[in-house]
């Protein structure tokens, strides 16, 4: 099996601007559906997130989905699946800037 190849680390623009983006597509980029048309809206979705995220990116480095997706989840697991149980028991969602901002701040 190839190793996969380590990327550039994340500036703290592009950590901003992936946050950004991920808000914006969230309803695509936290569907858990896993059906064919769900799976396509999904990697149409990513694509044009990379897009997005490529054009804004002030640092010369070029991501491809796959890559930003890998910090998503990353940040995502690290901070729990995104989910806080509050003081009165019930379950909220916590929004994804608030995640990454966690999740940049423990990795530092």
């Amino acid at each position: 099996m190839a190793k996969r190849q380590r990327m550039t680390n994340f500036s703290d623009s592009e950590k901003n601007v992936l946050a950004d983006l991920t808000m914006k597509y969230k309803d695509f980029v936290d569907n858990k559906k896993t059906d064919a048309m769900t799976c396509k809206a999904k990697e149409l979705a990513w694509r044009q997130l990379a897009d997005e995220f490529n054009l804004a990116s002030t640092s010369g480095v070029i991501r491809d989905s796959s890559q930003l997706k890998h910090v998503h989840r990353l940040a995502c697991v690290y901070i729990g699946i995104n989910f806080v149980i509050n003081v009165g028991g019930s379950v909220e969602r916590e929004s994804i800037i608030g995640a990454y901002i966690l999740f940049w701040q423990m990795v530092k």
